[in-house]
């Protein structure tokens, strides 16, 4: 089915996992998060202040030379237990909800969550009925692998696989028994 409705992969995007993975979710810690080729005009200081009254503060512009608006503006974030000790932060949307990731779609002017801007995910207009959709699963498991082969910088660990190589090798055996199935199939 086809929606006209934004898609979070058309979206720029701020997650509170990938902060943490880039280690810069640190109470004062400083960063820039840059999307595109033109790293001037698609860009946003991230200024973030942790503790009880913790926030992320955005800091970016839209539009070209003369026509560019700054945008300076806060968003809340919240902690939660974690069962082992430790505390997990989620943003505050101004709608209410806890999210990990606010987004920034095309024409639009502040970050938000999900349910804010109405989003949707790509998987969700792919019709599974479809004679094509075999090629597609194909393809995007084709193209994880790979991102997974670039991600992987330590196979194994002390004699044994990471769960990295392990979710590689069973992405694999998907493809393989994918394209057998396809292949019997269609008869090919």
């Amino acid at each position: 089915m086809w929606s006209s409705r934004y898609t979070v992969e058309d979206c720029r995007v701020v997650a509170i996992s990938t902060l943490k993975k880039q280690e810069i979710f640190y109470d004062g810690a400083y960063g820039i998060i840059s999307w595109g080729t033109t790293p001037y005009q698609n860009q946003a200081e991230l200024i973030i202040k942790l503790g009880t009254n913790g926030y992320i503060r955005f800091r970016y512009g839209i539009g070209c030379d003369e026509d560019r608006v700054i945008f300076d503006y806060s968003i809340h974030l919240t902690t939660t237990s974690c069962y082992f000790g430790g505390v997990r932060y989620w943003f505050m949307c101004n709608c209410g909800k806890r999210v990990g990731a606010v987004y920034l779609p095309p024409n639009a002017r502040y970050f938000a969550c999900r349910h804010c801007y109405g989003l949707t995910y790509n998987s969700r207009s792919v019709n599974r009925r479809s004679s094509f959709y075999s090629f597609i699963k194909l393809f995007n498991g084709d193209e994880k692998a790979e991102k997974l082969r670039e991600e992987i910088t330590r196979p194994y660990y002390r004699g044994l696989p990471t769960k990295k190589l392990r979710r590689l090798y069973k992405l694999d055996q998907e493809n393989a028994a994918y394209i057998n199935l396809l292949t019997t199939r269609e008869g090919l």
